[in-house]
């Protein structure tokens, strides 16, 4: 009973209509109880078995004629799906026209089967025009081996010869495909456990991207580049740190999604736009990454997770292009989402970023507050926990609380010290400078002369010192500093 009720509710309204209304005409002993099962089911009168036979038999054991009920019911709630446009459940083209192109192969056999082979073949070739368009090698090697059948009966070999050929390609594109794809989730989620070494993960991901350009090179397949530029836009960026490389290959990642059917999505759009806007982030490219920051929130379902991910980039390239009035206009929009308080995670993170915000504007009572409702992000020990310690010193420092500051840089240095297996020398670096300002009372320019090279090295970030403009360190640490000059 329990996967049957799943699949009601499953169904909609309108689904629900179209197959009471076909029972309703269909009027035998069968249908009447398959209704009498639905309507029980949807009124909410029944949620198990033995409900259901009470109250549709008059008895309290189970029958076999209850079970076929059950399972003939089921049938016709999953044949409903297929009614009422169902590829509408579907946000991509891709998926919408593959499911189209499915219906059109299934119609087309019936067709076939009832002696109308002109009217089927013409589906045939309305489902073969769409596999070829939006590549789907399967489907279509599933409609070339009926239309070379056919021709092979009928004697025509010059069309049966063609489709031969092309069905060859197809097993090649299809297998072009599938090495890809598994390309791709190997190192997306594989690797990670089973290769040693960063070293063996570049050489393997290497590796890859040669043969998948030359998948490119025989198939000049659409679906191969799009799977080719996930794998190689993050190589670069990430493992090569060539970010002008990945830069280069993001845009033309951007323009195959927009000028490609096989692969155009609005989702695929925005979230190439979004990592493209944090690419240029990194690379201090600031007023390069609002344009694809804003692509990606316009684009993005605005009631989806995703759209408050885009909106976080969009503030980093508000906040770091010196526009505070539109970071805080990201904030109250962040505020304002269905899902800001589904997690509460996500709900810290808004909260630290407001109150970096409030730092900035000069605001220290706001900033303490909302900094005190991102305690959340004190379970991430490695990153944006040092963020919410060091952001506390920032304000103590600008109140004069020389008492607490002492204690709260002593904190700051345990919480850095745990941490054995991460590079922490920039945050180190900062705690080192901080003490400094204590021990000579928030004498800044005493301070710069003692410690210049460690501020040269924090202003110079580079190395083990990079500074990272979507971070944690959201305030720059130097940068404060030496405003207090």
């Amino acid at each position: 009973m329990e996967s049957l009720i799943q699949i009601v509710d499953i169904l909609k309204q309108p689904e629900l209509r179209m197959l009471r209304g076909y029972y309703k005409v269909k009027q035998n002993k069968e249908p009447s109880k398959k209704l009498e099962l639905l309507n029980l089911i949807t009124s909410g009168k029944v949620k198990t078995d033995k409900e259901a036979i009470e109250l549709l038999y008059g008895k309290t054991n189970a029958t076999s004629g209850y079970s076929h009920l059950k399972e003939r019911l089921k049938t016709d709630l999953l044949n409903t799906i297929l009614f009422l446009n169902p590829e509408k459940i579907y946000k991509t083209i891709f998926a919408k026209k593959k499911l189209e192109c499915r219906k059109l192969i299934i119609q087309a056999d019936l067709l076939y089967n009832r002696s109308e082979k002109e009217m089927g073949k013409g589906l045939l070739k309305k489902a073969l025009s769409m596999a070829i368009k939006y590549e789907f090698p399967n489907l279509e090697m599933e409609i070339r081996s009926t239309l070379r059948e056919e021709a092979s009966f009928e004697g025509k070999a010059q069309i049966y010869w063609e489709h031969t050929r092309r069905m060859e390609k197809c097993l090649i594109l299809q297998q072009a495909i599938f090495n890809t794809k598994t390309h791709f989730y190997n190192i997306k989620y594989i690797n990670k456990s089973t290769l040693n070494t960063l070293n063996q993960n570049k050489i393997s991901i290497s590796d890859a991207l040669v043969e998948i350009e030359e998948y490119i090179k025989k198939t000049k397949s659409v679906r191969v580049r799009y799977w080719y530029y996930f794998i190689a836009v993050n190589y670069y960026i990430n493992i090569e740190k060539n970010h002008q490389k990945g830069i280069e290959l993001q845009i033309e990642f951007i323009h195959l999604i927009e000028k490609e059917a096989a692969v155009k999505s609005k989702s695929a759009l925005a979230g190439t736009n979004m990592q493209l806007a944090h690419v240029y982030l990194l690379i201090n490219e600031y007023e390069k990454a609002l344009k694809p920051a804003q692509k990606a929130v316009n684009t993005f379902r605005k009631d989806s997770f995703n759209f408050l991910r885009a909106l976080e980039i969009q503030f980093w390239a508000h906040l770091r292009n010196q526009d505070l009035e539109a970071a805080e206009e990201d904030v109250r929009t962040a505020f304002k989402h269905k899902n800001i308080s589904k997690s509460a995670y996500f709900s810290a993170k808004w909260n630290y970023l407001k109150a970096n915000l409030m730092f900035l504007i000069g605001d220290l009572s706001a900033a303490h507050e909302f900094l005190l409702q991102s305690d959340e992000l004190t379970k991430d020990k490695t990153g944006w926990y040092i963020g919410f310690k060091l952001l506390l010193i920032y304000i103590t420092f600008e109140q004069g609380n020389y008492y607490w500051l002492e204690s709260q840089l002593e904190n700051f240095r345990k919480l850095l010290s745990r941490n054995k297996n991460v590079n922490l020398n920039r945050a180190k670096t900062i705690h080192k400078i901080a003490h400094a300002l204590l021990q000579n009372d928030g004498d800044f320019s005493k301070v710069k002369e003692i410690n210049k090279k460690d501020i040269k090295l924090l202003q110079d970030a580079k190395g083990d010192m990079q500074w990272d403009p979507t971070g944690y360190e959201v305030v720059r640490f130097d940068d404060w500093f030496c405003k207090k000059i």
